[in-house]
C-alpha cells in the first residue's frame, strides 16, 4: 500500500469525523491525529489590515474589574482563542501575550476558526487554509522561545465547508499541510433558527445543514454522529 494511499484514507476517516460537536484543548493537543469539528461554510471574504486599535482592549474598562490569580502554579491549557486583524480591532500575538502573561500558568493554546486571513485568491473552498497559513506562523514564532514558554496556538482548529462533498478531501489535506502538525480539525457551524431576531453566526449558516450533513456521514459509513 503506497504512502499516498494510506493518506487519502486518513483523510476520509477526518471525513466521517467531521460531525463532532466539540474539540477539547487537552484532546486537541494531545492526539496526532487531526480532527473535525462542526462548523458552517465560511465567508470568503478577506478581513483587510488596520492599523492597531487605541481603544482594544481598553485598559479603563479592564481596570474596572481586578481578580486574584488562584493556584498560579496550576499549569492551564486555553482551548478556544482567535487571532484577527480587522478594522478598528486587532488580537496578535501581542495581544494574546498580554492575555496569557497576566499571572496564570498558561502553558499552551488552541486557536479555533474566526473568518480570519483567508487566501484572496483562487477557489472559495481553499480560501480558508489561509488562515492556517497564518496561525501557523504565530505559532512558530511562540516555538523560538523569544516570546516566553507558553507554546501559542499548539493546536490549530480551522474551517473547511462540508457541503462540498468530496471536494472537502484536498482542503482538509490542504489545511493538515498548512499547519505543520498543528493542525487538530475543523469548525463547521449549523447554528439556525427560524427567527431572524437570533444569529446565524458568523457564516449565516443555512437550514437543513444538520440532517443533511448526518445523512452525507452515515451514507460514507460513519457507525455513530454527534450532529
Amino acid at each position: 500500500m503506497t504512502e499516498k494511499t494510506i493518506r487519502r484514507r486518513s483523510v476520509s476517516r477526518r471525513t466521517l469525523l467531521s460531525g463532532t460537536a466539540g474539540l477539547l484543548g487537552g484532546a486537541a493537543l494531545s492526539s496526532g491525529s487531526p480532527l473535525a469539528q462542526t462548523a458552517a461554510p465560511a465567508s470568503t471574504g478577506a478581513p483587510t489590515n488596520s492599523p492597531p486599535s487605541t481603544s482594544y482592549p481598553n485598559p479603563a474598562w479592564l481596570a474596572l474589574r481586578q481578580e486574584e490569580i488562584i493556584e498560579p502554579g496550576l499549569e492551564i491549557v486555553d482551548p478556544h482563542h482567535h487571532l484577527w486583524d480587522r478594522p478598528g480591532h486587532r488580537f496578535l500575538i501581542d495581544q494574546l501575550l498580554a492575555d496569557t502573561g497576566s499571572g496564570h500558568s498558561i502553558t499552551q493554546t488552541v486557536f479555533i476558526e474566526c473568518g480570519s486571513m483567508y487566501r484572496a485568491d483562487g477557489p472559495d473552498e481553499t480560501k480558508p487554509v489561509g488562515e492556517t497559513e497564518f496561525v501557523n506562523g504565530t505559532a512558530a514564532m511562540s516555538a523560538s522561545g523569544q516570546y516566553g514558554s507558553a507554546r501559542l496556538c499548539r493546536g490549530i482548529v480551522g474551517h473547511a465547508n462540508l457541503r462540498v462533498g468530496d471536494g472537502v478531501a484536498r482542503v482538509l489535506e490542504a489545511q493538515i499541510a498548512a499547519g505543520d502538525g498543528r493542525f487538530r480539525g475543523i469548525r463547521h457551524s449549523v447554528t439556525w433558527d427560524a427567527s431572524d431576531v437570533l444569529s446565524r453566526g458568523r457564516t449565516n449558516s443555512p437550514k437543513g445543514q444538520r440532517p443533511h450533513l448526518a445523512r452525507r456521514l452515515c451514507a460514507s459509513g460513519a457507525t455513530e454522529s454527534y450532529l
